[in-house]
């Protein structure tokens, strides 16, 4: 039985995007590029989402994501890391 406590005690492993909140990786269950959100959902998503944290933007719509960030999704993948960031920020998406 005591074994059994222990094993229950035990944190689950998880594999994907560490969460920014709590440091701990959470699964990814929604590829980035398979499935669109608005940006007011993404900005309000967690990690029990199932999304990939980091790559929050690449769930925008292509319309929403030039509307957001003034550019295609192509301009953005060879920005900068910095710029990426400072974007995503001003964004609520970081």
């Amino acid at each position: 039985a005591a074994a059994a406590a222990a094993a229950a005690a035990a944190p689950a492993v998880k594999t994907g995007a560490p969460s920014p909140a709590s440091g701990t990786a959470a699964a990814v269950t929604v590829a980035p590029g398979t499935k669109t959100f608005p940006l007011t959902e993404l900005q309000a998503m967690e990690a029990a989402a199932g999304i990939d944290m980091a790559q929050k933007e690449s769930y925008l719509s292509d319309a929403e994501f030039k509307e957001v960030f003034g550019m295609a999704k192509q301009e953005f993948a060879v920005l900068a890391l910095w710029k990426k960031q400072a974007a995503k920020k001003k964004a609520g998406l970081f």
